[in-house]
């Protein structure tokens, strides 16, 4: 008899307006705090000023006002009159925000590749005209990027940074190349490469490419603009 009551009472709970608000009401609960996780993520796009990357894009995301992550990609190019200088790197980043967005730890991982570029002429014993060639070193080097920072909300959507660093190299490559692209008197491209000339140039280049390939550079941002919905 106890057992019949229980159970009309419960169905009387279910069945009625008060009980089917209820049971709506915690239904919408549940709702609201599993959307109120995904509101806590937040994506963007940011662009950085500062060395050695010079101009840096970026696509970040930010969860829970504590960690961050970002990709990066930066392409920068330097030419006076015979020389030029280009550099691409793209990175993936990692931050910690211990203070709500403001001051951030961060590990970073990618590649930089540097490509010097120096049109030369040198002379031959003999010949009345100097030969011509295009002397390029490729630089390749995998590197690490621990740095802190400091970002900062202007509105619900903008925010502006900086940030502080060291790239660190952990391996590289070097690939040097020399072009003739004009050789007179008939003279051959051995003759040439056998130059006190083109000896001097050929190891001024490959030293100053091997000291760059190993060379641990401050990185600096200077500026980080960004928009995050």
């Amino acid at each position: 008899m106890m057992v019949r009551l229980l159970l009309m009472f419960s169905s009387y709970l279910i069945l009625s307006p008060s009980g089917a608000a209820l049971a709506q009401s915690d239904s919408t609960s549940i709702d609201t705090s599993t959307s109120s996780q995904f509101s806590d993520i937040k994506w963007g796009a940011g662009l950085n000023v500062g060395f050695p990357f010079v101009f840096n894009g970026s696509v970040d995301g930010l969860w829970d006002q504590t960690y961050g992550a970002g990709v990066n990609l930066g392409y920068f190019q330097f030419t006076e009159d015979r020389f030029k200088v280009s550099s691409i790197n793209y990175d993936v980043r990692f931050r910690w925000f211990p203070t709500e967005y403001g001051l951030f730890a961060g590990l970073g991982l990618g590649q930089q590749i540097v490509t010097i570029t120096a049109d030369m002429g040198f002379a031959i014993e003999g010949a009345t005209e100097n030969f011509q060639a295009t002397g390029k070193s490729k630089i390749s080097a995998l590197y690490l990027l621990p740095h802190l920072g400091w970002h900062h909300f202007l509105t619900d959507h903008i925010y502006l940074g900086f940030e502080l660093g060291l790239r660190s190299i952990l391996s590289s490559t070097i690939d040097t190349t020399f072009d003739f692209s004009y050789l007179p008197n008939n003279s051959t491209a051995d003759e040439a490469a056998a130059t006190d000339s083109y000896q001097s140039a050929k190891h001024i280049v490959d030293s100053a490419s091997e000291s760059l390939s190993r060379k641990n550079l401050l990185y600096v941002s200077l500026l980080k603009a960004g928009w995050m919905f």
